[in-house]
């Protein structure tokens, strides 16, 4: 049972996250690069899990790491199937991160609601379409931000250096626990 509620924390958790970043973008082409971020806070606690409750279990970097709300959803249910979670690190981990999710929920939220109003000047008004804040109807629009060839390959080229640094620090660590 315990499992299943980390899961549906963890899911709406970065659920919440990713519709933060989606509501920041105003066409589908710009979104992948505001939903990056979140795709690595999901995919970094599995390489850190690996990486670090393989080498050391007990390790308290790795404690301290599965108490953040972002990182609980993964790291505590691995350690709690490892049997080396104390009851009090459980209760405190699932406190936090329901509080994450609830502020990250009203975040959400009201993200959701302004770019809702600013992407339809005839429903500004706050009764009309729940805005929290709407905009004045003076301000010009801000016009879309297009990335150049040279800033989509940047950011591959960082991509990819995340991913060779963490190929590396997991073989490391895999040579490390074989020698």
């Amino acid at each position: 049972m315990t499992l299943g509620v980390w899961f549906l924390l963890g899911f709406f958790l970065f659920a919440a996250m990713l519709a933060a970043a989606a509501a920041r973008v105003s066409r589908q082409e710009d979104l992948q690069g505001v939903v990056q971020p979140v795709m690595l806070l999901i995919t970094m606690p599995f390489v850190l899990g690996i990486a670090l409750l393989s080498k050391d279990a007990h390790d308290p970097l790795i404690e301290w790491l599965s108490l953040v709300p972002p990182l609980s959803p993964i790291l505590m249910p691995a350690r709690m199937l490892l049997g080396i979670a104390p009851a009090w690190q459980i209760g405190l981990s699932l406190v936090l991160a329901v509080a994450a999710l609830a502020g990250m929920t009203r975040v959400a939220g009201r993200m959701y609601a302004a770019a809702c109003c600013a992407a339809a000047p005839a429903y500004r008004s706050p009764k009309r379409c729940g805005c929290v804040s709407p905009l004045p109807p003076t301000r010009p629009q801000p016009t879309p931000y297009r990335k150049t060839l040279k800033e989509h390959l940047m950011s591959i080229a960082v991509w990819i250096a995340i991913g060779i640094a963490v190929l590396i620090a997991i073989v490391a660590g895999i040579k490390k626990n074989r020698g």
